[in-house]
């Protein structure tokens, strides 16, 4: 291949990268298309309306108050899905100075007719030393089930761990798909 075809295709790729916004409205091929977009996804770099949710203030003394973008995505991961839906988690660590700070999103995604598009989200931070966020799907089905059918939802329990500075605590919330929404399952 000429090396002159390659860099154009490689600038037309950037292109259109940087053009595309990501944004609830946005469709994917597939759960996995969206994580790959997920995880090239820059907040800092990028107006698009998602990029609010991986951004954090800053508690520094200096810059107090000041919004802080997450450079880039730490993670994406598909924690459960299905051919109708899927549920994700991603995470971005903002380059916050005045302490340490982590951000988790649980998407549901949702198939329709030209793909695969963001229903709901949640949104978690965590402050401080030592403190992060993960999810992790907590639902189990027998053999003859499967999750994602009536009656078998999909729970997943999100964790988050605040610490350092004398007072660390861990928290977590189930979370369960009703309708095409995120709902907290609390105990009955």
């Amino acid at each position: 291949m000429k090396p002159e075809l390659l860099f154009v295709g490689l600038a037309a790729f950037a292109a259109l990268t940087e053009g595309s916004e990501l944004n609830r409205d946005s469709v994917f091929d597939s759960v996995d298309g969206f994580v790959t977009t997920m995880k090239a996804f820059q907040p800092a770099a990028t107006k698009g309306k998602l990029a609010f949710l991986f951004t954090i203030p800053e508690i520094g003394a200096e810059s107090r108050g000041k919004p802080v973008a997450a450079l880039a995505i730490e993670s994406c991961d598909t924690i459960w899905s299905d051919d109708k839906s899927a549920l994700l988690f991603a995470t971005a660590k903002p380059p916050t100075v005045g302490t340490d700070s982590h951000i988790g999103v649980l998407f549901l995604l949702v198939h329709q007719r030209d793909g695969w598009r963001i229903d709901d989200l949640m949104r978690f931070t965590a402050m401080e030393k030592d403190s992060g966020l993960s999810a992790k799907l907590t639902a189990s089905a027998a053999i003859a089930h499967q999750l994602g059918s009536e009656g078998f939802d999909p729970v997943i329990m999100v964790n988050k761990h605040q610490g350092g500075r004398g007072y660390a605590y861990e928290i977590c919330a189930s979370y369960k798909i009703a309708g095409s929404k995120l709902k907290r399952f609390d105990l009955e």
